[in-house]
């Protein structure tokens, strides 16, 4: 509708020459850094150590750690947690906010800034793509950790959401026996409609399976 174009015409006019602070996270957040300022945005890092970009006055967008945006109070990150109340004085008000799953501290701090919070998570196509990423790096670091091939050995995927399908059909793929353990009828039914075995997540599983994600 038009007040809705209207509206993503404004975010992405504030979102071009912005100055962006980055609170947290993993190395994730490190190639965000890099990716903003090479879009020419102000751009601040906190959290990170020696990569550190030292923040200077208040930024007109905050993009904290995914999937959780808070834990404790704090911001997780590679050092020690940042306090969410001293991370969000960077925060200009009515600033926008990057955040997934917010807990009760850093909302009453939104509130009370009134600043715009985006959940990337809400956005479909993002988490599908991020479920893809995930599965792919799950498959990396257990293949880095075996002594032994995937292909052909027994292998328990726990969960058939986005992540868990992503992960079983990328391991039927490379020729692993792929059991789906899950808790709900229609994810056993999904699983069982793109060809996998599948076992209620209840009972006795202990020592069937070579791997297990």
């Amino acid at each position: 509708n038009p007040a809705g174009l209207r509206r993503i015409r404004c975010f992405r006019e504030a979102m071009r020459n912005m100055r962006l602070i980055i609170i947290g996270g993993d190395v994730r957040n490190l190639c965000l850094a890099e990716l903003a300022h090479a879009h020419g945005h102000d751009v601040a890092l906190i959290g990170h150590g020696e990569n550190d970009l030292l923040p200077g006055g208040e930024y007109d967008a905050a993009a904290l750690p995914y999937p959780i945006a808070e834990k404790d109070g704090c911001a997780p990150c590679a050092g020690e947690a940042i306090p969410m109340d001293a991370a969000m004085t960077y925060a200009a008000q009515g600033a926008y906010v990057f955040a997934a799953k917010p807990g009760p501290a850093l909302e009453a701090i939104l509130t009370q800034k009134g600043c715009i919070r985006i959940d990337p998570s809400k956005d479909e196509a993002f988490t599908m793509e991020n479920a893809a990423i995930t599965a792919e790096c799950a498959l990396c670091a257990m293949t880095a950790r075996a002594r032994e091939c995937l292909f052909g050995a027994a292998c328990a995927v726990v969960g058939y959401g986005r992540i868990g399908r992503a992960l079983a059909l990328r391991l039927r793929g490379i020729g692993a026996k792929v059991t789906v353990l899950a808790r709900k009828p229609a994810a056993r039914a999904t699983a069982r409609a793109d060809g996998m075995d599948t076992e209620p997540i209840e009972g006795e599983h202990a020592g069937r399976w070579r791997f297990v994600f």
